[in-house]
Order: C-alpha cells, then structure tokens, then sequence
C-alpha cells in the first residue's frame, strides 16, 4: 500500500476508534464515581444487613424488617395492606408466604418473583463488581428531568434482564432506575426513586424510597440500618410446614433393634441394623432401612403433611415386592397413628397400621399392626427399637 494512503487509513481508523475509547472510559468513570459516592470500598467489609423501618403499600402504613446476607441471601417481612407477608431466599431458591394468594404457607416464586429477589438482595446498587456478576453496562447518554441533569445508565444483568438508571451528573448518587417489578405475583414494569441519602459506617444509603407501577405507590422509610448483624442462616430458608417440624425429633442415625410376635405370641429378635432419618425434601422425612433374616429386603419410609385433608402420610416402597403403600392418619400426644385398611401383605388383603411414639428425644419405637376385622382391633406383630448412635 502507498505510505500516504496507509498513513490516511491509519489516521483515519484512529479517529474512528476515539470517541468509543472515550465512550468506555466515560462509562468507567462514571460507575467509580457512582461506587465512590455510595460508600466505595467501605462495602467490601459488609457481610449482612439488618433493616427496619415503615413500609407503605395500598396506602397503609406498617413496620418491615429486611435481612441480607452475602452472597445474595435475603428475607423479609412486611405488610401489604393489612395482610403480613414473608418472603426469602436462601441462595438456591425463593419463597414467599402471601395471605393474599389465598394461603398461609410457604410457595415457591416464580422467575419474575425471583428477579424482584435478586434486585431486593443487593447491599447497595447492581454497579458494584457488576462484570464478576455477569451484568452489562452500557452509557445510553445525558437527559435532563425535572429539571436535573442525569447520566443514563443501561443494565443488563445476567438473565438478560434490562434495567435503566438514572444517576445524579453532579453527585453520581441514583435518581431513579426502571426495572421489572411483580404485582401478585405478575410482572409489571416499575419506576423507584431514591431520596434521603444518610452515611452510616461508612456507607451512604438512601433512606427514602418511592416505588410506582400501574396504580401502585410503594414507599419505604428506613428508621435502622445496622452493619453486620449476627444473623441466623436458617431465616433465609423456606419455612418447613409446623405440622412436620412435630417429627423433627425422628432426624438423625440410629441403631435399631427388631423384634416379632411369634405364632405362641412370645417376642423374639429379628434383627439388627442401623438407619438415617434426614429431610429428603422441605417437609419431607425419609428413612432407608434393610433388615429381615429368610427373605430380607429394603423400605424406604417417606413421612409428609397433606394440609387439604390435616392428615400426615407415611409412603411405605417395599422393596421385595416394588410397591408403594400409602398410610394416613394423626399425631396426638407424642405419638402417630397412621393406616391403611386397603394393605396388603404378598397377595393377600392385610390391612395395616404405624404407631410410632416420640416422647423420648434419645429413641423412639414404631410398631406395626394388622386388623382382621376392618379396624375394629390392632394387633401389634412388629417392634423397632430406634436408638440414637
């Protein structure tokens, strides 16, 4: 190529390239003014947040509580309208208890649910260390609103969900940002204004913020904002239901002892063997157990709430015979009766029954009986001792 005509493309390349170097560095200032503004590095020492104040929502005012924790684990409680809602996640997954949905136990969210999550998470704004969380930023440009001069900010955070916010040009604080927000569980686009910024340890927070969507106007005032609480991990995790925390005393190891009725009705020992009882599932129990001496095989006992019918289940899988058995029934006093007059044993119809006592937080015994008049009397023909090892 002719040096004149590589000199003019050089030069000509160059002046193409510098208002995107420019455009970049603009942007990185603008994001280390923003993280400066907030509080910068004095964030790096915060592992969790506890917060308070009042929460306005179909224009009742309520008290609300918000846990953080890194990385991303959050709860929290407040009112909407005269209802009182919970809602957490414990870094795997998002829950909410919602009266208004018609329930007073806990759900799963959905993605739209857990967008609102991952924005109600972050300790400050989703501009610290963005790149290490898969988001991208981009400067759209200056707009001046209500008569204030703005830098825009374009956000588009891992999931691919689009954000736009609006920083003060002067102090570098938020304005307001437009983001995806939920209505009853329905997503609805929302605009949050941020106001009131107050330094606290360090860290610069605003303490009054207004959410708007549709016919909404959501205020939150912030009256305590304590660094690093000492929290209980557990909080953030989904409730397990009331009901099956009553048999929270049969988790653990055990040594179990097994005895039968013999056909002069003498007791004798089967077996011997050792099992786990652990939370197969949130509000789920489960045992696998193998013991029996001419033909052994393995159970595994599955313990749940039905909370349509009040009833706790026990799903029995026999694994000599591959079947799936379903017993019902209440816990009273220390101990759970459970049935089914629909069992059966080999071929024949044998209707059965679980009693198992927990009145001793060391061991407990389930017995199982048979009826052979349609539950009119039990027979008990099975013990196992359980012995915490």
């Amino acid at each position: 190529m002719n040096p004149k005509k590589l000199f003019s493309f050089v030069l000509f390349l160059s002046v193409c390239l510098l208002p995107m170097h420019s455009f970049a560095g603009k942007l990185d200032d603008i994001i280390d003014r923003h993280v400066q503004a907030r509080g910068g590095s004095n964030w790096d020492g915060v592992e969790s947040l506890r917060i308070s104040g009042q929460f306005t929502h179909f224009s009742s005012r309520n008290p609300f509580l918000t846990l953080i924790q890194r990385p991303g684990l959050f709860y929290s409680e407040f009112f909407i309208g005269h209802q009182f809602v919970k809602e957490g996640f414990d870094g795997k997954q998002g829950w909410t208890i919602d009266p208004w949905q018609g329930f007073e136990f806990p759900r799963r969210v959905n993605r739209a649910e857990q967008n609102v999550f991952d924005q109600k998470a972050e300790f400050a704004t989703p501009f610290f260390n963005y790149r290490e969380k898969g988001h991208q930023v981009e400067f759209i440009g200056e707009e001046n609103i209500d008569g204030m001069d703005l830098l825009v900010l374009k956000l588009t955070r891992a999931g691919q969900r689009v954000e736009t916010w609006y920083l003060h040009a002067d102090t570098y604080l938020e304005y307001k940002a437009i983001s995806q927000w939920i209505d009853f569980a329905m997503p609805m686009q929302a605009e949050t204004y941020f106001d009131d910024f107050r330094e606290v340890g360090g860290l610069i927070v605003p303490f009054y913020v207004e959410r708007v969507f549709a016919n909404r106007l959501l205020v939150t005032e912030i009256e305590a904002f304590e660094i690093n609480p000492a929290l209980d991990a557990s909080v953030f995790s989904i409730p397990i239901c009331p009901a099956m925390l009553k048999l929270d005393g049969m988790r653990g190891d055990w040594e179990v002892r097994v005895e039968l009725l013999d056909r002069q009705g003498n007791w004798s020992a089967a077996d011997s063997t050792t099992t786990s009882i652990d939370w197969a599932h949130r509000d789920v129990l489960q045992s696998e157990i193998f013991y029996g001496t001419a033909f052994p095989s393995t159970s595994i006992l599955s313990w749940s709430y039905n909370r349509r019918s009040d009833l706790y289940q026990l799903s029995v899988y026999n694994g000599f015979y591959s079947t799936v058995e379903v017993f019902e029934g209440h816990f009273d006093e220390g101990v759970l009766t459970m049935e089914n007059l629909n069992s059966t044993q080999g071929d024949a119809k044998t209707p059965m029954r679980y009693r198992i006592s927990l009145s001793d937080p060391s061991q407990f015994m389930i017995e199982r009986l048979r009826t052979a008049d349609q539950g009119e009397t039990w027979t008990v023909f099975e013990k196992q001792y359980y012995s915490r090892l």
